[in-house]
């Protein structure tokens, strides 16, 4: 760690005294040891045995989902598949005998208006760990994006496991037949859009994780999308309501 800045203080948990200190006073961007604290934060606030809520139900003829904060609406315990959560609310819908709704009603009033952290507007947002925040997250407010040579053409493109309008791809990639290309690949996404631009050559298959500019939009796109393909018809706008 020889090129690394390092700082560190430890203390006694018993009696507070410090035990050691380094360079604990430098201004130093604490970066992922920040998951340490928040975890520890909502351990204490929530307790381990508080669960997230997010509830579902139609009112009026509209659909109506009530965000509660909940980070895991992925599919990180679903084989990947972050719509399988979504699937399985349509189930239980159509269950309940319901084929179709007018509106799509998010509910986000739990949280703020802010979504994205203030420290992050210098960096490129449409990187994975600047993913934008809210009420309602999806695959951590990212689409997993897969690339393939495609023989000198451009590279086959698509958005893995939730193909969605939500997202628009322009493919200016060269299939390159060489391991390691001239011109490596890589994305960006314009601010405020979500029009992800494809560049590069694409020497093998790849797959990354591209931030999405508006989390709330686009959980209601992908679940009215979900919806439609298990025989739910939603026919209104999707809206977002801050109650």
């Amino acid at each position: 760690m020889k090129n690394a800045s390092v700082g560190v203080f430890v203390a006694s948990a018993r009696s507070g005294q410090a035990v050691y200190g380094s360079s604990e006073r430098a201004p130093l961007l604490l970066a992922s040891n920040t998951k340490v604290l928040t975890t520890s934060a909502a351990l204490c606030r929530l307790g381990p045995d508080f669960r997230f809520r997010t509830s579902v139900g139609i009112l009026g003829g509209d659909l109506h989902v009530f965000g509660g904060g909940d980070p895991n609406i992925s599919g990180r315990f679903n084989n990947d598949d972050p719509t399988a959560i979504f699937r399985d609310w349509a189930a239980r819908i159509r269950a309940a005998g319901v084929t179709k709704a007018n509106r799509l009603v998010l509910h986000t009033g739990i949280f703020d208006e802010a979504h994205l952290h203030p420290g992050w507007k210098g960096y490129d947002l449409w990187t994975w760990w600047a993913a934008p925040f809210g009420a309602l997250s999806l695959n951590d407010n990212c689409v997993d994006l897969r690339v393939t040579p495609a023989g000198g053409r451009p590279a086959l493109q698509s958005v893995y496991r939730s193909d969605t309008s939500f997202i628009t791809i322009t493919n200016q990639t060269r299939s390159a037949g060489q391991v390691r290309p001239q011109t490596p690949f890589g994305f960006t996404r314009a601010a405020g859009s979500n029009t992800v631009t494809l560049r590069g050559e694409v020497g093998g298959r790849g797959s990354s994780w591209v931030a999405v500019s508006d989390p709330t939009m686009y959980f209601g796109t992908v679940l009215k999308e979900t919806l439609g393909a298990a025989g739910i018809a939603i026919s209104g706008e999707i809206e977002e309501s801050r109650n």
